[in-house]
């Protein structure tokens, strides 16, 4: 009796995680049923995606009415079925069943992107820091410890903004430009925009549009799908206000851009082609 006690646990617990999956998957066959253009099916996500965002409010608020339910799996993440629903419009054009399109998990994105960035970055040409730790040394030393901290860090900081004003790197430590010759539905720049949002919390709000704008004009964002770049526009216009570095209806202000000049950066950052037999459209080389 022992034994099976584990077994019996570890089958009911599989079994409900089988039941959200199955749930998820369900979804998007009860959406063909309601919905059978599948570019329209991604218009019309974007657009109640952008009124939630709009007025603060859960996605399942703002989709079309006739709409299927939205399982609970899918609420928290509107860029995972945008990911989703281009797959499965890739597959019916290339001639394969929807129902076995993939699309790549954020988490994977995320552990690429953790990897190369790591703390600081990827620019190797940044110092690691030698700062001294105080707490380790007798009082004696302390002080000259002290002296060479603020030493270093000084040095730190004047490479640092080098970097940046010359348009090397980002404030938030991204290397410029960046890009991605496959941007699909922009799984990628989005996690990329994520962690851009977090680095920069905190700075004067002058800075943060400053490095935004920075950013996004040095994004190198590549698709040999029409319907994938108009995706990845306006999903990174999105995740930008959602950050609150966009202002959706109106100029900007003091620390967000506005939505013209946004779509204008991403215009020229996310375009149409196809990176293994046409030419690169931008003249600088990517960094990352």
């Amino acid at each position: 009796m022992i034994a099976t006690v584990p077994f019996k646990v570890e089958t009911h617990v599989g079994g409900r995680v089988g039941a959200m999956v199955s749930d998820a998957s369900g979804w998007y066959a009860r959406l063909d049923r309601s919905c059978e253009n599948r570019i329209e099916q991604l218009e019309r996500w974007l657009d109640a995606w952008e009124e939630s965002i709009r007025h603060n409010i859960p996605i399942a608020a703002t989709m079309p009415s006739d709409w299927p339910t939205l399982p609970a799996g899918l609420l928290s993440n509107p860029g995972a079925v945008l990911d989703h629903m281009l797959a499965r419009y890739d597959a019916e054009i290339d001639g394969r069943s929807p129902r076995g399109a993939y699309a790549t998990p954020a988490r994977f994105a995320d552990a690429m992107l953790a990897d190369e960035l790591g703390e600081r970055g990827a620019d190797s040409d940044q110092p690691v820091p030698t700062g001294i730790s105080l707490a380790a040394l007798p009082p004696g030393f302390r002080a000259f410890a002290a002296q060479m901290n603020e030493a270093n860090s000084k040095d730190d900081g004047d490479e640092v903004d080098e970097a940046v004003t010359a348009g090397r790197k980002t404030a938030s430590g991204i290397p410029l430009p960046f890009a991605d010759p496959a941007v699909g539905a922009g799984l990628f720049p989005e996690r990329l925009l994520k962690v851009h949002s977090e680095r920069i919390d905190g700075l004067p709000a002058a800075t943060k549009k400053e490095d935004t704008i920075r950013l996004l004009s040095k994004l190198q964002l590549l698709d040999i799908s029409d319907i994938a770049v108009r995706c990845t526009r306006r999903r990174l216009l999105l995740v930008l206000a959602k950050s609150e570095l966009i202002e959706l209806d109106g100029d900007g202000d003091e620390s967000r851009i506005g939505r013209k000049q946004a779509e204008e950066l991403l215009e020229v950052s996310v375009q149409e082609g196809d990176a293994l037999r046409g030419s690169w459209p931008w003249d600088e080389s990517p960094r990352l």
